[in-house]
């Protein structure tokens, strides 16, 4: 191992006050243990985060020049911080890591031994986790639905690490809607997998309810996979063969029997379904628009209020 090596941790911020200085001095603490070998430096992005975030990230880079701070304009999100920080890192390697103290140190230490080994870019894959069980029911449904269009995305690869060369072309993608898990993925390089646990949260309140679970979710179906629209596709086929096939049965047996078919109840049922389908279609393809649409406006995805370090 080269002590001249870098290992940069990417830190997305957003009302973690309690969790930061735990987090730092857990990942600072591997540099005087089985990562003593290496050189590090910390980089968290404030996602606009309204309590005392900020200053607790100060006093840091205060008491440690290793310690950067990156620090949005307003909250631009979770993908959005991890592109700044990606993007400001300068190590050898760069390790994406929730402020949360969830992945265990020891499978930090696993990521680096696997890029030593070759991996430009290594993935966490979460094997078990400590939540309650609502947060286990979302989460298990976030990232099902994720690999329905990404079968080969582990669950739990938004804890994951960038070579250098990984990291250069990461920062080259130029979407305005991003969602990393998936663009890490598409990268290539032949990821390597480590499995990990997630710990029980003991610190803070989790900032990922219902409404930010399901936005993420849908950004990472629409993101990443055609199959939605294949969806429409197929079920306008199917939905317009069975109306052909129906619709010359009944046209036979009125001809040949003379049979009529009254009741308005099965077609006021089937125009309630038809025209769900068509609203909830064109809202699939509404998704689409808009995302063409933001991508067409060339706003950037954050403004940098300021940086330290």
């Amino acid at each position: 191992m080269n002590p001249e090596k870098l290992i940069s941790f990417v830190i997305a911020v957003y009302r973690n006050e309690r969790e930061l200085t735990p987090t730092y001095k857990e990942l600072k603490s591997l540099f005087s243990g089985p990562l003593k070998d290496y050189r590090c430096e910390f980089v968290f992005v404030d996602d606009g985060s309204d309590d005392a975030s900020l200053p607790e990230l100060l006093a840091l880079r205060e008491a440690d020049p290793q310690v950067r701070v990156v620090s949005f304009s307003r909250n631009f999100g979770q993908m959005a911080a991890i592109i700044a920080g990606v993007r400001a890192a300068r190590g050898d390697a760069v390790i994406n890591k929730n402020a949360d103290m969830q992945e265990p140190a020891e499978a930090v230490v696993r990521l680096v031994r696997e890029w030593e080994q070759g991996g430009e870019i290594v993935l966490g894959h979460r094997l078990s986790r400590e939540d309650s069980l609502l947060a286990n029911v979302l989460g298990n449904a976030y990232w099902s639905i994720l690999k329905w269009t990404s079968p080969n995305l582990p669950v739990g690869s938004d804890f994951f690490l960038l070579g250098r060369q990984a990291a250069d072309a990461f920062n080259r993608i130029e979407e305005s809607d991003r969602f990393c898990p998936v663009d890490v993925l598409w990268l290539g390089f032949n990821p390597r997998i480590v499995p990990y646990h997630r710990m029980k949260r003991l610190i803070g309140k989790s900032q990922w309810g219902l409404s930010r679970k399901v936005k993420a979710g849908i950004d990472g179906i629409l993101h990443s996979s055609y199959l939605p629209i294949r969806f429409i596709s197929v079920m306008g086929l199917t939905i317009g063969g069975l109306g052909f096939i129906a619709a010359a049965l009944v046209a036979a047996r009125r001809l040949i029997q003379g049979t009529q078919y009254p009741g308005w109840t099965s077609t006021v049922v089937l125009l309630l379904l038809l025209n769900g389908l068509t609203m909830m279609m064109l809202g699939i393809i509404g998704e689409y628009v808009w995302r063409i649409y933001n991508q067409a406006k060339g706003r950037p995805q954050y403004i940098v209020r300021r940086t330290w370090g």
